[in-house]
Parts: structure tokens; C-alpha cells; sequence
């Protein structure tokens, strides 16, 4: 007894052992493309991490060249207020002093700064400072190949900011460079300059630079990219500009790349304007028979390329080995699993498929004849209640019976039915024949062409279109939406198109139309229903349409020149409030111009991704059938309205109503 209460499990718990041995299985597979995306995802760590040690390093150096810029910018506002305050030192003496040159002279002068004056000649009558005596700068030219003294002269005169930079080459080799800031004295009728030489702040500049240089490459030295990537950079040009001892060969940008044809600078130049996507390389220089991943940032301020070399085998080894111990891990596991789920299998499967087979004879089975019920399901119930094979044979013998009655409901509830699609079929017909047939050729006598489409969402629908001749030159035509769909709506729409032909047969213009429709629907309108309704009449001799709406979309003018709406005349609701007010609107039909009506079915209709046609599309394919009948016209909205729906159900009915007018006159 022990022993059998020991072995009562539930089938849910052995159950749960089958799911557990099978997902062993789906873990194997599983683990094998896990496998893989890890080894992918630290490929893609490593790559990430080249590509941030590259832009941190480009940021030093942009940092670096930025300081060194930074200082010059000091060391020029320092000229500057040196400048400004000779300058003012200088006009003073010369407002002042009777021996200008005398005064001057006795100013203490920084080292390598000048002052010169110059007559109107541009003859230098005065030197003090450290400006070399046996050189005349006003008869040079400036670096930019501008007569400095003319130059200058001209400038100063007019109080205009004068500035020289000139260059003076020394016969042993090597050159000065004097910067020159320039102002006139008209009381002496002299130019004078202020001569600065910046051939030492240069050099301290090309020595700053050359430490930075020097610290960059420490620090480009202490990066590795996996086991022997590294670090350098190269200036526009491609030379090298920091290069660490363990590259392989002597870095060459000029080199063609074998994976792509160009050259390394080339490829280098593309991939600084994406920073975090690098581009792959295969160049004799790296390595034989070696691709490498190369990072680039571009330094702007130096015109530098730092790059990043990482070797693709050394960026995916880690991975690859780490992928595959987790791989032989899940394989291993997944292997018990399976073979747990083996010796389950056995003892699960015998019960279930006894009624399985009961299931399978179901189809046999006359449901029509009463039943003392089944030997197995009656065996099967009295297993323990905790077994589930036990509830499934209770389960299947309570469905055996509910079966039985269930059939004879439906066979009943199917006759019901198929009377109530015939009425439904007799509905849509009788809806069908209150819309209108073809005009007699003798009222169109080639004045206008007439086309018009109803295609109901349902087997009855609730849109309605009309089109009759008023008199021997005035047309009507209606297109409306009723709401709600199915009977009602078809039922509102039927005494909808019957007061139509009644109040036009009254006489008046559209907007009377419709109020007095509107005051026959709106009467014990119990249901609150209305209809969206769009009269225009249309007078053939001239071409003038009047119309008039009841809350419907505004119809379009389809013409060669383009796609206009009628939005003069707007009104309520059809059929809500008796005592509801219309406007009447009017424009005109020129020949060949068509006037295109339609229900929001067309404009609304929705593709799977429930994403509308839209008023844009619908402007789109009427100017595609500019010139045409209305029969092809509506084909093409049709069509388009089909591309876009790709075949998801409709979701309201869709109506369209086309004239166009062939010529006016007549009568």
C-alpha cells in the first residue's frame, strides 16, 4: 500500500519531468547558438573597446594641441596689450614732447621689440629696440607678397587696423619673422611700427608641440589592442607622426588595402567621418596573409589621424574559445536530459494512447444515437483523483454526452441560419434595386459621361448613390453614408433614397433637398440614426453646379490643371436635429473636368497595419486618370485602394460616383 501511494505522482509532475528532459534538448541547440552570440558579443566588446581607446587617445591629443593653442592665444593678447600700450605711449610723446625721437628713445624696450617711424617717403628715421639696422622692412614685401610700406602707410592713414608679418632668410640659413603693428601720427607726418620678433615664440611653439608629441607616443605606447595591436597616428598627408615599437613594418598609408583596391588613407579618410565603425585591412606592412580592423578619429586641429590597429584572429579568440567550452557544456547537460526524458516517456505514454484512440473514433461516432456510455472512459475515471489521465477520461466522458447535445443544437441552429442568409440575400437584392440604372442615351446625347460603384462590407450596407435627370438639361446627382451597418443602416438608407426622388420632384435647389429630407428622417427617429448625404445638380447648357452637404466628404474636381475640393458648402448631419439648417454651394464644370463624389470607405480603408488610404493617396490616383471616362476612373481608385489593403477585410462599404462633362450648350 505504501508502495503504491509512493508511486501515485500526478501527471503534471510527470509532466513537468518530460518538459524539463525535451527543453534539454531545445538547450542543446540552443547553447550552440548561444554559444555563437557570445562569442560575437565579446568580439564586439573588444571591438567597441578599440574603438574607445582610439577616440580617448584622438582626445588627448586634440586636448594637447588645444593647450598649446590656448598658450599662443595668451602670448598674442600679450603683443596686443603690449601694443596698445606703446602705441598710446607714442602718441603721447607726440602731442607733448619737442624732441619726439629723444623721448623714445629712452623707453626700456622688451627683448626683440622694436620701434620704427618712417617718413612719407617711407625712409626710417628712427630705430629703437633690437630691429636689425642694415634691413629696411617698408621697402619688403609681406608674406603675402604685399609692398609693406605702401601697405601699411595706406592703412594707418585711414585708421584701419595695419598689420605686417615679414620674413627676413639669413645668409648662413634659417630666417627671422618680425610682426609689425602699425599706426600714423599726422602732427609729425610719420608711420611708425612696432616690431615684434616672433621667430622665438615660434620655435618655443615647435618645442611645445614636439613635447606633446613626445607624451602622446608614451601614452600610445601603453595601449595594446588584443595581444599586438596598437596605437598610432599619421598626419593629413599619411606620414607618420607616432609610431610604437611594436608595429611590424614601418607603417605606409599609401600602401593599396587588398580588401578594397585603395589606399589605406583613402580607406582611413572614409572611416574618421563614422568613428565607431571601423574598416578592414590587408596590407603587406601588417603582416602576410593578416586582416586587421583599423579604428580612425580624426584629430581636426592637428590634422591628425589617430588609428587603431587590432588584429581580427587576436579580437576573436577570446571569444572563440569561451564559446566553445559553453557550447560542450549545454551539449552535456542536454545529453542527461535526453536520456532522463527516454525512461519517462514510456511510462506516460501507454494511458494516453488508449485515449487517444477513443479520440480518434470520435468521428465514427452517430452522435444522434443515446449512449450507456464507454468501457475505457469508465475504467480510466476511477484512477486516483490526484492523476490526471484519470480527470481526462472524467473530462472526455462529460464531452462525449455535452457532444451529443451540442450536435443536435447546431444542426437546429445551422437551419436557422441558412433561413436568415436567405432573407439576408433576399435584403441585399431589393437594397440593391432601389439604386439606379443606366440614364437613357437620349438625356446624355454626348454632354457627359456617368459611372458609379457600391460595394457594401457587408451583405447589406448602408452607403447609397442616385443619379436622375431633373429636367431636359439639369442632372442630380447624390452619394450619401448612413450610419451603423447591416439592416438598419439599410433599411435609413432605403427611405433615405425614396425621400431623395420625393423632394427633388418638390423642386427648389440642393440645400432644400436636404432640409427637407432632413425634417422627414429626423421625425421619431427613435434610433438616433442619420446619413451623411452630398447633392450637387448639375446644369448641362453652362456647366454650373450647385450643391449643397450634409456632413459628407467634401467631393473632388479632377482636371488636367490638377485636383480641387468643393468646400463651399458644408452643413449637419442628415436626419439628427428637424429644424438643422444647409447652405448651398456653386462652382463650374469646364469640359473634360469630372466631378469624382465617394464615402469615407474609400478614403478610411485600412491595410493590415490598420493604416488608412488617406485623402493624399485618393488626390494621387485621381491625377493619374485626368482625360479618362469615369468608368476607368473609378477602376484605377479601385485598384489603388486594393494595392493598399493588400486583401485585409473591409472595414465599410465603399461607394463612388464620377461625371464628367463632355461639352456645354445645347438645351
Amino acid at each position: 500500500m505504501e508502495m503504491e501511494r509512493s508511486m501515485n505522482f500526478s501527471i503534471r509532475f510527470k509532466f513537468t519531468l518530460l518538459v524539463f528532459s525535451a527543453l534539454g534538448m531545445l538547450a542543446a541547440a540552443t547553447g550552440i547558438f548561444t554559444a555563437w552570440r557570445v562569442r560575437e558579443a565579446i568580439s564586439e566588446k573588444l571591438r567597441e573597446n578599440s574603438a574607445n581607446a582610439v577616440a580617448l587617445s584622438a582626445a588627448n591629443a586634440s586636448d594637447l594641441r588645444e593647450n598649446l593653442f590656448m598658450r599662443k592665444i595668451d602670448r598674442v593678447f600679450q603683443l596686443k596689450d603690449l601694443n596698445r600700450l606703446h602705441e598710446r605711449t607714442v602718441r603721447a610723446f607726440a602731442g607733448e614732447a619737442d624732441d619726439l625721437f629723444g623721448a623714445l628713445r629712452r623707453l626700456a624696450l622688451p627683448k626683440g621689440y622694436s620701434i620704427l617711424a618712417a617718413d612719407g617717403g617711407l625712409n626710417v628715421v628712427f630705430r629703437h629696440g633690437d630691429f636689425p639696422d642694415d634691413f629696411a622692412p617698408y621697402r619688403a614685401r609681406d608674406i603675402k607678397g604685399l609692398d609693406v610700406g605702401p601697405t601699411m602707410l595706406r592703412l594707418a592713414r585711414d585708421s584701419v587696423p595695419a598689420f605686417a608679418l615679414i620674413r627676413r632668410e639669413l645668409p648662413g640659413g634659417g630666417s627671422m619673422k618680425f610682426f609689425g603693428h602699425h599706426f600714423y601720427l599726422p602732427e609729425r607726418g610719420l608711420l611708425v611700427g612696432l616690431w615684434s620678433d616672433i621667430a622665438p615664440q615660434q620655435e618655443e611653439e615647435r618645442r611645445g608641440l614636439e613635447k606633446a608629441v613626445e607624451t602622446l607616443s608614451r601614452a600610445f605606447a601603453g595601449v595594446r589592442i588584443g595581444t599586438s595591436g596598437f596605437l598610432m597616428a599619421v598626419n593629413g598627408n599619411g606620414e607618420p607622426v607616432i609610431v610604437p615599437a611594436n608595429v611590424p613594418a614601418p607603417p605606409d598609408m599609401a600602401a593599396k588595402n587588398r580588401i578594397g583596391g585603395r589606399s589605406l588613407l583613402a580607406d582611413a579618410r572614409n572611416a574618421a567621418e563614422t568613428p565607431g565603425a571601423p574598416f578592414i585591412a590587408e596590407s603587406p606592412w601588417l603582416g602576410e596573409a593578416r586582416q586587421a580592423l583599423l579604428f580612425v578619429q580624426r584629430v581636426r586641429s592637428l590634422d591628425w589621424y589617430v588609428i587603431g590597429v587590432g588584429f581580427v584572429d587576436e579580437i576573436e579568440a577570446t571569444g572563440r574559445r569561451l564559446s566553445v567550452v559553453l557550447a560542450a557544456a549545454i551539449l552535456i547537460i542536454a545529453a542527461g536530459l535526453t536520456l532522463a526524458a527516454a525512461l519517462m516517456v514510456g511510462k506516460l505514454t501507454a494511458p494516453l494512447a488508449r485515449l487517444a484512440g477513443f479520440a480518434r473514433e470520435v468521428s465514427k461516432t452517430d452522435f444522434f444515437r443515446e449512449t450507456e456510455g464507454s468501457e475505457l472512459l469508465d475504467g480510466l475515471s476511477k484512477r486516483p483523483s490526484r492523476d490526471e489521465i484519470g480527470e481526462l477520461a472524467r473530462a472526455l466522458s462529460f464531452m462525449d454526452g455535452a457532444l451529443r447535445a451540442r450536435v443536435r443544437e447546431l444542426v437546429d441552429a445551422t437551419g436557422k441560419r441558412e433561413r436568415m442568409e436567405g432573407e439576408l440575400h433576399a435584403a441585399t437584392q431589393i437594397q440593391m434595386g432601389f439604386l439606379p440604372g443606366p440614364l437613357p442615351q437620349a438625356a446624355i446625347r454626348g454632354r457627359f459621361q456617368l459611372a458609379a460603384e457600391l460595394v457594401p462590407a457587408r451583405e447589406v450596407g448602408g452607403d447609397l448613390y442616385d443619379f436622375f435627370m431633373l429636367d431636359g438639361n439639369r442632372l442630380c446627382v447624390v452619394v450619401g453614408d448612413v450610419s451603423g451597418k447591416g439592416v438598419p443602416a439599410a433599411l435609413f438608407m432605403s427611405m433615405t433614397m425614396i425621400l431623395l426622388r420625393s423632394s427633388a420632384e418638390t423642386g427648389g435647389e440642393p440645400e432644400e433637398f436636404l432640409s427637407r429630407i432632413n425634417r422627414n428622417l429626423a421625425r421619431n427617429n427613435v434610433n438616433t440614426m442619420f446619413v451623411t448625404l452630398f447633392v450637387a445638380v448639375a446644369d448641362l447648357r453652362t456647366g454650373e453646379l450647385r450643391c449643397a452637404n450634409g456632413g459628407h466628404n467634401p467631393p473632388l474636381v479632377v482636371s488636367a490643371a490638377g485636383i480641387r475640393r468643393i468646400e463651399d458648402a458644408a452643413g449637419p448631419l442628415v436626419g439628427v436635429f428637424e429644424d438643422a439648417g444647409f447652405s448651398g454651394g456653386k462652382t463650374v464644370l469646364a469640359p473634360g473636368e469630372a466631378l469624382f463624389l465617394y464615402t469615407d470607405g474609400v478614403s478610411e480603408a485600412m491595410n493590415g497595419g490598420h493604416e488608412q488610404f488617406g485623402e493624399a493617396a485618393l488626390e494621387t490616383a485621381l491625377a493619374a486618370s485626368a482625360g479618362q471616362s469615369p468608368e476607368k476612373t473609378i477602376r484605377l481608385v479601385r485598384e489603388a485602394v486594393a494595392a493598399h489593403v493588400a486583401g485585409a477585410p473591409a472595414s465599410d462599404d465603399i461607394t463612388m460616383l464620377c461625371l464628367r462633362l463632355e461639352k456645354t450648350g445645347g438645351g
